[in-house]
């Protein structure tokens, strides 16, 4: 794959930057002006405190770091901060030329494949190689260096992947990864292996997806408006009037938390109004999350219809909050509930590649803390206006278990 990131990729921004062996963008107009693609760069560099570090490490200055600039930066940048970033620097068939492309390296990614997604590999690639020619050959005999033998490498993507499997079952960012790991551990010679991670404390939670990380602040730092929307949840949930959740509701007993992990491999995500960085000082506040809508609720004569729907948002708050057993909530036994406070991320438009841009936030909400999917980066998109970067792609991680009420 550092033939896609390291070769073609690369080609593009040198012709789009006027920098392709001397070519100029012939009878296009792709050619960026002075200054945007330095500012390009700035904005990728400028990112990385809002991206978290799960996604990986800060991405560099793609205009002017070239030593930091990887195979592996480059990917990332092809996926999810290119498509941002270069929203109205390009001509539209260039742009489009080049969301293209990032989808067919997005499928080539994948961990398992069908024959239809295969058969889109070949010739998605086909036809992207016959427009790269129509957008910067331009039938042009004296341009044909435009057309590197990298250039026609794509044509074969798929059939590696029908002789070999998968790109990643044998390309060679693993052995880098793992060569990366081994460097800091030579630094002594006596203990090379001496652990680096230190002792974190958890609280093991009733739910079985997720444990819970401090610090943990008590009932006293919870305030009146936020009690108002606890309750507000426990009666939308039990079907109650908010009368009944306060007969058993006590807010003395109440801790709020800085951190949930999702378990089997999930995220740390943070509470911002406790701990909205990580060490790094990379924001991971915002979140996906799932929730039941009625699909009638416009119509209040029509009987209630739920499907999921995803939305986006900032994890603000993560609530301990014990019930005791009462049968007007239908609990036969005392219960412990997680509870996050969220202010979902008001969308404006999504583009043709599913990125997702907001400009505002709606009042907080409470939900179960089992809504919450994973973490989101963001990538400014506009003087008010930011993108959400979603890695996740259609992986759906929550399920939903109707109730016998």
């Amino acid at each position: 794959m550092h033939m896609v990131f390291e070769n073609n990729l690369e080609n593009l921004i040198l012709h789009w930057t006027g920098r392709f062996k001397d070519l100029g963008a012939g009878m296009r107009s792709y050619e960026f002006k002075k200054g945007v693609w330095d500012a390009i760069g700035a904005a990728t560099s400028a990112s990385g405190s809002t991206i978290p570090s799960c996604f990986g490490p800060n991405p560099p200055d793609v205009a002017n770091n070239k030593q930091a600039t990887t195979a592996d930066s480059w990917c990332f940048w092809l996926l999810y901060i290119g498509p941002v970033v270069l929203r109205g620097q390009l001509p539209e068939e260039e742009f489009t030329h080049f969301l293209q492309f990032s989808k067919l390296v997005e499928l080539c990614l994948q961990f398992k494949y069908t024959c239809e997604e295969v058969r889109k590999i070949r010739y998605g690639f086909a036809n992207w190689v016959y427009k790269y020619e129509e957008l910067y050959l331009q039938n042009d005999a004296e341009r044909i260096s435009a057309c590197p033998v990298t250039l026609h490498a794509l044509l074969h993507i798929a059939d590696s992947i029908d002789d070999c499997g998968p790109v990643w079952a044998y390309w060679t960012f693993a052995t880098e990864r793992y060569c990366g790991y081994l460097s800091p551990k030579f630094k002594s010679r006596r203990y090379p292996w001496a652990p680096h991670d230190t002792l974190i404390f958890k609280i093991l939670t009733p739910y079985p997806t997720c444990v819970l990380l401090p610090p943990k602040k008590p009932a006293s730092t919870v305030t009146q408006e936020l009690l108002r929307k606890i309750i507000i949840h426990f009666a939308t949930r039990f079907s109650v009037n908010q009368r009944i959740v306060k007969k058993y509701f006590d807010p003395t007993g109440i801790t709020r938390w800085s951190v949930v992990r999702r378990l089997e491999g999930g995220d740390d995500m943070r509470a911002a109004s406790l701990l909205p960085f990580a060490e790094d000082r990379r924001d991971a506040t915002f979140i996906r999350f799932d929730a039941l809508i009625d699909k009638n609720a416009k119509n209040r004569r029509a009987e209630i219809q739920e499907e999921k729907q995803t939305f986006f948002g900032r994890l603000q708050h993560i609530f301990v909050v014990d019930l005791p057993a009462a049968s007007e909530l239908r609990l036969d036994k005392r219960t412990t509930f997680i509870l996050a406070g969220i202010e979902q991320c008001i969308i404006d438009s999504t583009d043709s590649v599913n990125f997702s841009y907001y400009s505002k936030l709606a009042p907080l909400e409470v939900l179960d803390i089992t809504c919450i999917q994973c973490l989101v980066g963001r990538v400014v998109a506009g003087p008010s206006q930011w993108a959400i970067i979603d890695r996740s792609g259609t992986l759906e991680r929550s399920y939903y278990v109707a109730s016998d009420h």
